[in-house]
């Protein structure tokens, strides 16, 4: 029951805590940094950074993903996919509060990490989907509506050839 009302809670303040953390700009790490700071950063400064780096990063994906056309986002794998990063943004922000660091609280991190990182490892191919035929599908289905009503508002229009290529 604890869990049910505090996921209750999370998912009221998900609007909020979306545009919270939207607003800010990830932190910029070159592929030294990152690689410096593997080697040597311990559970405890990897866990503090990533509770709060992450959900600024998903955070913006998911603020860029709702940038795209209608069209684009009733698109079933589309959808599937901001589900994904709804889902990854929840399960970070669980450990956004945890005032404890256990070796238990690292533990349930890195398994959330695992599993966030198994849910997105499809996410290349699911955006190819819809940026791919779907997209030009959508495309071509915009541009020949928009043919069609200029054709009619303009007959000299009617008669210039079209040429696709």
């Amino acid at each position: 029951m604890r869990l049910t009302w505090r996921l209750l809670r999370m998912i009221k303040s998900f609007p909020e805590s979306l545009d919270f953390y939207s607003q800010y700009n990830p932190s910029p790490l070159s592929m030294k940094q990152f690689i410096d700071f593997g080697k040597a950063a311990c559970e405890r400064t990897s866990f503090l950074f990533l509770r709060k780096e992450l959900p600024v990063r998903l955070a913006n994906i998911m603020k860029e993903i709702n940038l795209l056309p209608d069209s684009l986002l009733r698109m079933s794998s589309l959808e599937m996919v901001r589900g994904w990063y709804v889902q990854s943004f929840l399960d970070i922000l669980n450990f956004e509060a945890q005032d404890e660091e256990t070796a238990e609280i690292y533990q349930s991190f890195c398994d959330t990490l695992m599993r966030i990182r198994n849910r997105h490892m499809n996410v290349v191919e699911m955006m190819a989907q819809v940026s791919g035929a779907d997209w030009l599908r959508v495309d071509l289905y915009l541009t020949l509506s928009q043919f069609r009503v200029t054709a009619k508002k303009n007959p000299t229009f009617r008669s210039t050839k079209v040429v696709m290529f």
